[in-house]
């Protein structure tokens, strides 16, 4: 019985959580977040800090001034958790609601025609140890001309990984150059059922003992 008792001491508060959300990202990560402006042959940043790594659950943060740096770009990712399907929301907006990417917009002389993103691209979203990769359920962009009021959305599931690695490499740009100024992006995925993390407890005990 000496022998079980770890392992069963381990698995049970796993097993308890039948019931209850469970986050699959590590705590305090670090996910990097950039806007990108296509035109016809060329593309660039939208954001002067390009690739900048953000905090989840901190709020926002700057990640440089937009294209004609008339307004600063703020970003905050975040998990919101359920028993079955996990979410991960990405928000870019303009500090003071100036367009991302306004008409007229260029890179390297071309005009911007479409806006995209990445996600991760450098610094890739790390799961728990128990979730090497994610099951994608959807993923989807939102964009909004008032600050996230109201929105146009587009399915980008398509562009996606699955299993989803934590990373979106901007697969999807949209024809959003204009008025908006507020940028959601949602990716659904579901975890292992609470028995699948009790095994996992356990096998990890397992490999411990040996």
């Amino acid at each position: 019985m000496r022998t079980l008792l770890p392992l069963a001491l381990t698995i049970a508060p796993i097993a308890a959580l039948a019931d209850v959300n469970i986050p699959a990202v590590v705590p305090d990560d670090d996910a990097s977040i950039s806007l990108v402006a296509l035109g016809s042959t060329r593309q660039g940043f939208i954001n002067s800090g390009g690739e900048t790594p953000v905090r989840i659950g901190e709020g926002f943060q700057s990640i440089g001034s937009n294209l004609d740096s008339t307004d600063t770009l703020l970003a905050r990712w975040d998990e919101y958790t359920s028993p079955t399907v996990n979410t991960i929301e990405v928000i870019v907006k303009t500090e003071f609601g100036a367009p991302i990417l306004p008409f007229g917009s260029t890179i390297s002389g071309e005009n911007a025609f479409f806006l995209s993103w990445h996600f991760g691209t450098e610094d890739a979203v790390d799961f728990q140890w128990w979730l090497s990769e994610a099951d994608l359920v959807k993923g989807t962009a939102f964009l909004s001309e008032d600050g996230g009021q109201s929105f146009t959305q587009s399915d980008i599931t398509s562009s996606l990984n699955d299993p989803w690695d934590g990373r979106d490499n901007g697969g999807s740009p949209q024809p959003w150059v204009g008025d908006g100024n507020y940028l959601l992006l949602r990716y659904e995925y579901t975890i292992p059922a609470p028995g699948a993390l009790a095994a996992l407890a356990g096998l990890a005990v397992v490999r411990r003992r040996r």
